[in-house]
């Protein structure tokens, strides 16, 4: 019988015969446990989104993207376990170098936890948008009643549900005007929308007069003072 020999050639042969069928298996493998949960993309095209015109364009989602990345933020686009509101107080997309206020409000895992962000932008929005830094401080939001309280009284004042000024017949804004934007994630669904100088409309317009007993609630909650 004659013996028969592995040349040099045939054993590199082998061996990238064996490495295709080992990852064809880990493949296989990491196929069926990504199928076990939607990908990044599927959670997406799940999300029912509200988003004025203002807020879809391009100049736009770039800024307000490094902004949250520099305050160390995710996108809420793409819904959220449980439930997040966020009011960009005096946003610093008005407000170039002047203070500005973020207060989150979110429950995940079954827990409420409020946060107050006092942070100014420090270089000039809209225009240098690969590079927006802030500066600030962070402090935890404790309620002086209890969350419940706190929660079932931003709810009675539609704060999941108030609709964007451009919908609110009546809403006029002045030359220059800067407000407060709110974003709010429930779930699978995200909105966000904006009060101009809500001020100037809260004896006339009910959703403007809603924004200010929302803000009162939380200066009244949680001792702090809404800078506008």
């Amino acid at each position: 019988m004659k013996k028969r020999y592995v040349t040099p050639k045939t054993s590199s042969l082998l061996l990238v015969i064996c490495l295709a069928l080992s990852f064809g298996s880990c493949n296989s493998q990491q196929r069926k446990v990504d199928n076990s949960s939607p990908t990044q993309l599927e959670l997406s095209n799940s999300v029912t989104r509200d988003i004025p015109k203002f807020f879809q364009g391009e100049k736009w989602n770039r800024y307000f993207a490094d902004m949250q990345s520099s305050l160390n933020l995710h996108s809420l686009r793409n819904g959220v376990e449980g439930w997040q509101i966020r009011l960009w107080i005096a946003h610093a997309v008005y407000d170039y170098k002047d203070s500005a206020q973020l207060i989150i409000f979110k429950k995940e895992d079954g827990i409420i936890r409020g946060i107050l962000y006092t942070y100014i932008v420090q270089n000039e929005p809209l225009r240098d948008t690969s590079s927006i830094r802030t500066a600030g401080k962070f402090t935890a939001l404790l309620p002086k009643s209890d969350w419940a309280s706190v929660v079932d009284s931003l709810e009675r004042l539609s704060v999941f549900t108030l609709p964007d000024y451009t919908k609110i017949k009546g809403y006029y804004l002045a030359t220059d005007s800067f407000g407060i934007v709110i974003e709010v994630a429930k779930g699978n669904t995200y909105r966000i929308y904006e009060y101009p100088d809500y001020e100037q409309h809260v004896d006339t317009l009910p959703e403007a007069q809603k924004l200010l007993q929302i803000l009162k609630l939380i200066e009244r909650e949680f001792g702090i003072d809404v800078t506008y």
